[in-house]
Order: structure tokens, then sequence, then C-alpha cells
């Protein structure tokens, strides 16, 4: 049978001492990497998987309005090289003033994760839908049409950094909070190989879409993503609710791997268990 949550402390403790006294070498107080099965269990449980959605989205969205630029300001304003550094380095000091500044507003505002993540999602929306509407599909500018002002393109892009930065810590902060410190680089190299699967994606779409396609279908594919982000944002949405001060669903007041040989419960062996405290009440979860 499994241990009593209430006795599960003493146990750990005295498994710990046993561990450290038997001299067992350089192994002993060592933990090892969460398996698979440890952390799909974790991802699902805590609701941890919304970043990889948010993530892919962020990142595809960004990677397309980036690499799309050149193509645009080439076929619309003649724009070359020059012209686009200038952009770009527009947009880069916007995103470095909102990554400086991100932090002092949310605490200035008491602003949470959570609605700091659904605050900057829609602002992403508001720019790029209205990018879309006017700067998407620029094959409906004739060459006897005039195209819209260099300044609104401008704009539209220097402001989509605004949001797009904005979202980058809150997001990074709700998921190390859910996964815990146990393994957090594999979690965190995890998520990374959704950003790049978003960009690689992105990028042959790109190519895709303006050799045959038509940039339309790419724009459409890009806010569809952004739309599809708000169903399973909506799902998680009670378990976001994590902030520093203690008044959170999944707080966790301590995080310590077990095995669960050595806690005695004749479970089979080689499993393991990690104890966590949400709102106060212990809680065991076994991998």
């Amino acid at each position: 049978t499994r241990p009593q949550l209430s006795s599960s402390s003493s146990s750990s403790s005295s498994s710990s001492g046993s561990g450290s006294g038997s001299g067992s070498g350089s192994g002993a107080g060592v933990s090892s990497a969460p398996s698979c099965m440890e952390i799909m269990r974790t991802l699902q449980r805590t609701g941890a998987w919304i970043s990889f959605v948010l993530s892919f989205q962020n990142n595809w969205g960004n990677q397309t309005l980036l690499w799309t630029m050149p193509i645009i300001t080439a076929k619309m304003y003649g724009m070359g090289t020059v012209g686009n550094s200038l952009l770009f380095a527009g947009g880069g000091v916007i995103g470095a003033i909102t990554a400086f500044s991100i932090g002092p507003v949310t605490e200035r505002f008491n602003i949470s994760d959570r609605n700091m993540i659904l605050g900057s999602q829609l602002g992403v929306g508001v720019v790029l839908v209205s990018f879309v509407a006017v700067f998407g599909c620029q094959d409906a500018y004739s060459s006897s049409s005039s195209p819209p002002p260099v300044w609104l393109l401008c704009g539209l892009f220097w402001c989509y950094y605004i949001p797009f930065i904005g979202q980058m810590p809150p997001n990074n902060s709700i998921y190390t909070k859910m996964v815990g410190s146990r393994g957090v680089g594999v979690y965190l190299s995890l998520l990374e190989i959704s950003k790049t699967l978003a960009r690689a994606c992105a990028g042959y779409m790109i190519g895709s879409a303006y050799d045959s396609l038509g940039p339309c279908i790419l724009w459409v594919l890009t806010c569809s993503i952004w739309l599809f982000q708000f169903g399973p944002l909506a799902h998680v949405w009670p378990r976001l609710k994590l902030t520093d001060d203690g008044d959170s669903r999944y707080s966790r007041l301590q995080s310590s791997l077990m095995d669960e040989d050595e806690l005695g419960s004749g479970g089979g062996g080689g499993g393991s268990m990690e104890m966590r405290t949400y709102d106060g009440e212990e809680e065991v979860m076994y991998f």
C-alpha cells in the first residue's frame, strides 16, 4: 500500500538520512532527469502544456511577419537593404524598451501572469489582423493603384513587438512554476523545441505561399493559429492563477522527489513519487 500523506515527510527524512550515511558516494543527493512518463503527467496534470500552444503561435506569427517584411517592402515600396534595416532596427528598439518596462509595469499595476498573457495575445491579434487587412494580400494592389503609406507599415510592425515581447515573461514564469525545479532544464528544452518547430513550419509555409499558394493563404492560416490558441487557453484558465504571494491553486511550497521503494510502499519497485503542496494541502504524485 502507498504511504499516507501524513507520514510522507518523516519517511522522506529517514530515507534521506539513510542514503547520506550509506557511503554510496557521489550518487547520494543527485536527482535523475525526469522520465518521459513523468514529463507527460506533469504537463497534463498542471496544465503547463498551454505554454507549448502559446509559444508555437507566438513564434509562428513573429517569424511570418519578420520574414515576409522584405518581400512586402520590396514589392510595394521598392525598399532596399538600408530601408529594411532601419525598419528592423526600429522593431528591435521597441522590443528592448518593452522588455525593460514589462517588469515595472506589471508590479506597478499588479497585473497577474495570466492576465498579462491574455492582454498581450489580444494585443497581438489587433495588430496582426490590422496588418493582414492592409498588407497581407498585397497582390490586390496593382501597379496603377497606390499602396498604403509606408508610415502605416512601420507603425504596425513596430507596435507588434510590444505585445509580442510582453507575453514572454509571464508565459515563461507560469511554465516554470508549473513544472517545478526538478528537471527544469528538460522542460525548458522541450519548450524550445516547440518554438523551433513553429519557426521551421512558418519558413516552409512562407516559401510555399509566395511561390504558388498566394500570400492570402499564409495570412489566413496565421490568423487562424492565433485564434485557435484561445480555446486551450480558456480550458486551463483556472489553473493559471499563479502568483508570488501564495494566493494560488498551484503554488508550490515544497517539491521533493522520493523513491517509492525507500518509502516502503511496496509499489513494485522502480516507481517514484513527488510530494507537492497545493493551497497548504500535501498531495503526492506517482509516476
